[in-house]
């Protein structure tokens, strides 16, 4: 079976996005082993993360079986679409001065975003990590270090790079549909199903 990547859930439709959950809800405890999700390679789900995700997906499935297609894709497009905010947030950052041994110069994401359970139904805790120079003291406790495995275009084998992250800001994923009761957050947008706050 073929992974999925970030490429490929561009331009999905709201169908194909609610199939990705409903799809995984039997297969969930195999999605990762390390708390990544394919296609969401910047996202990190902690235990639990895992388990919230775990039940928003089996809401989502119930859903679309008792409610109906359209109302379980529309949810299931949104927090879709907060997942590929939350993986590409801040983009990307040269991390070398110089090229590799193939020319390339290595890039990691500025950003690492981890997932947990806020305790709200459908709700996620997010901490942000930001990207630290490599060999710099980090000012927090909380010093990550991933190893990225890129496939540079044009290259036939996967390449590795570390990049360590420290603590930068915490936020929440909150869900605001239908059976969310009460958050005790606000928003600017209309209707918004889920939302980013910091």
């Amino acid at each position: 079976m073929r992974t999925q990547t970030h490429e490929d859930s561009i331009g999905m439709s709201a169908v194909d996005k609610l199939r990705f959950f409903t799809d995984h809800v039997r297969r969930f405890t195999i999605w990762s082993d390390e708390g990544y999700v394919e296609p969401f390679s910047n996202l990190y789900f902690n235990q639990g993360g895992l388990g919230r995700l775990n039940a928003t997906c089996g809401f989502l499935d119930c859903l679309h079986r008792l409610a109906g297609e359209d109302e379980a894709a529309r949810l299931a497009e949104s927090l879709f679409d907060k997942f590929q905010y939350l993986d590409t947030y801040g983009g990307t950052k040269v991390i070398t001065d110089r090229p590799d041994d193939r020319g390339y110069l290595q890039e990691a994401p500025r950003y690492r975003v981890a997932l947990g359970d806020d305790g709200t139904f459908g709700g996620f805790s997010l901490l942000w990590s930001r990207l630290i120079p490599e060999g710099s003291n980090p000012r927090h406790d909380i010093c990550l270090e991933k190893v990225y495995w890129t496939r540079p275009a044009g290259e036939p084998r996967m390449v590795s790079l570390k990049a360590q992250y420290e603590y930068s800001f915490r936020g929440g994923l909150m869900y605001h549909g239908p059976l969310s009761g009460p958050n005790f957050s606000c928003t600017l947008e209309d209707s918004p199903l889920w939302s980013i706050h910091t």
